[in-house]
């Protein structure tokens, strides 16, 4: 009788973790689902109305062209430090301050040297790549998206890695809806190429601060 009753607790404490693991995945999944939903909803918006409020479909080109260049160099920017940051933090959630320091220590290294060089090399993409020599100037702007994804990729990892996914989606939210918002805005107003990827470095910087 003593075993049996010795082992009860035991197997509840158990299946109470093993809910309570459950239930926060569950909850984890549908907030950063929700996120991804918004994303797609915020970029759909842009992409069909900065066609509508740019002058012309040119304009929206050279915009495209801008974006789609620096969006290479932060996929993996972002995909990398995300991914590393978040595991190693969800094996020692203990550690996950010096992770991070570590972390901006290294893009201190790697991120702005990075944007230093995007920027630098933006001349000569523009004209041999792209074949626009006109882009350069955009292209130097959007280096400073390199600069905000590489620190705000540590962040959310830390956010991931300690399964803090209310504060990640939130974020992830609030940079969609401030980079819409500004993009389609500013070339409302009358900014032009300048204003839509002026928005999205503005968005970019602010999330990384509040993020930080």
């Amino acid at each position: 009788m003593s075993e049996a009753h010795s082992d009860g607790p035991g197997e509840d404490r158990g299946e109470d973790r093993g809910d309570g693991e459950a239930g926060e995945a569950v909850r984890g999944f549908v907030l950063i689902t929700g996120a991804k939903v918004w994303f797609v909803v915020t970029g759909a918006a842009v992409q069909l109305g900065l066609p509508v409020v740019f002058e012309s479909a040119r304009l929206f080109g050279r915009f495209k062209l801008v974006t789609e260049s620096i969006s290479l160099v932060n996929m993996v920017v972002i995909t990398a430090t995300m991914q590393a940051v978040a595991k190693l933090t969800s094996e020692s959630p203990g550690q996950a301050r010096e992770v991070m320091r570590r972390a901006v220590r290294l893009h201190l290294l790697v991120g702005l040297p990075l944007a230093l060089g995007y920027a630098l090399g933006a001349p000569g993409l523009a004209a041999r790549l792209l074949h626009d020599a006109s882009l350069s100037g955009l292209m130097q702007l959007s280096a400073l998206i390199i600069v905000a994804y590489s620190f705000y990729a540590i962040f959310v990892g830390v956010l991931n890695g300690t399964r803090q996914f209310g504060r990640q989606a939130a974020l992830d939210i609030t940079f969609q809806t401030a980079k819409s918002g500004l993009m389609l805005g500013l070339v409302a107003a009358g900014f032009g190429v300048w204003g839509a990827v002026g928005g999205f470095v503005i968005a970019a910087l602010g999330i990384m601060l509040i993020s930080g």
